[in-house]
């Protein structure tokens, strides 16, 4: 096998998904008729699998075993061991692991054994193109919004949005060459929250002087009043500053450079900034921090001042 014979695949698991189904693309390529085996770390007997990896297969002429979980296993030490002793012929093993740190005993262990590699859980900055990569995969196209909109109701979580790309490319129609055009109504009938509502639709909404998008966006936020009066206020206070230097004459560039933040993120921002005055923006902000300080002084509950907020 031209394949290395061990590697250590660990990080983002969508991406370490995909890493597996290339080497497994390869292996295949070179022997159509290898086995795949899977086997789970925290559940595997080290002197079992060194019996396992060193046994000659009867009916078929080459093994692929995937171990998973690599990181459940607190002291990977006396799994190592089996897997760096020599494979009985066209034997190959994966190992697959979320982000495991230089100093863990799998890195250690399989070092100048194992081809190993790691795939880090993206920025939240790079989630963005990675999104629009994935639906392009599956021959979907969207407007910018709509694929941000999505991104936000995943979670950024590259693995959900892979899972509600395959889902959108089922429902939305047309030939499987085609690209599938989806649009909003697509996504709130098929894409479903990843894990509790996050803050950052609320924030949008608000921005865009939507409240009954925010009321709505608010529904079922698992966030104490506190910190929503706090990221609104952080939100209220971007957007002052973006609508200030786009009075300066700024362009999205200048703005993004000064203001050290991605291109998306500018864009919108300055979306949003355009529906504001400066004044109107100082006076939202100015109407915040009251409400904070009331709160802080035990003069309105945390709750109560949220929702005044968030309405007003």
């Amino acid at each position: 096998m031209t394949q290395s014979c061990v590697a250590l695949f660990h990080g983002d698991d969508l991406r370490v998904e995909q890493a597996l189904a290339l080497r497994e693309q390869v292996l295949r390529a070179e022997n159509p008729d290898i086995e795949r085996i899977v086997r789970f770390a925290d559940d595997l007997n080290p002197a079992e699998l060194r019996i396992e990896l060193q046994q000659q297969a009867l009916f078929v002429q080459a093994r692929h075993f995937i171990v998973r979980h690599a990181d459940a296993v607190k002291r990977p030490k006396d799994l190592i061991e089996p897997l760096c002793i020599q494979y009985a012929p066209s034997t190959c093993v994966t190992i697959l692991a979320a982000s495991l740190s230089a100093g863990s005993g799998w890195i250690k262990g399989l070092k100048g054994v194992a081809e190993i590699t790691a795939y880090p859980t993206p920025n939240r900055k790079d989630v963005l193109p990675l999104a629009r990569q994935i639906f392009a995969d599956h021959k979907l196209v969207a407007s910018p919004s709509l694929i941000r909109d999505v991104v936000e109701t995943s979670g950024g979580d590259l693995t959900a949005l892979e899972q509600e790309a395959r889902k959108l490319h089922a429902y939305v129609g047309g030939t499987s060459e085609a690209k599938r055009a989806f649009d909003q109504n697509a996504v709130r009938s098929l894409v479903f929250p990843s894990g509790e509502t996050t803050i950052w639709p609320l924030l949008d909404r608000i921005g865009e002087r939507n409240t009954h998008g925010a009321m709505t966006a608010l529904h079922g936020l698992r966030e104490e009043p506190v910190r929503v009066m706090s990221m609104i206020m952080r939100h209220l206070t971007r957007l002052s500053m973006v609508r200030a230097l786009q009075d300066e004459g700024m362009n999205h560039a200048e703005i993004g450079k000064l203001l050290g933040s991605p291109a998306w993120q500018i864009r919108k921002l300055a979306a949003q900034a355009k529906r504001w005055s400066v004044h109107e923006l100082t006076a939202a902000l100015g109407r915040a921090i009251q409400l904070d300080l009331q709160v802080k002084s035990g003069d309105r509950r945390p709750h109560d001042a949220m929702l005044k907020l968030v309405i007003s």
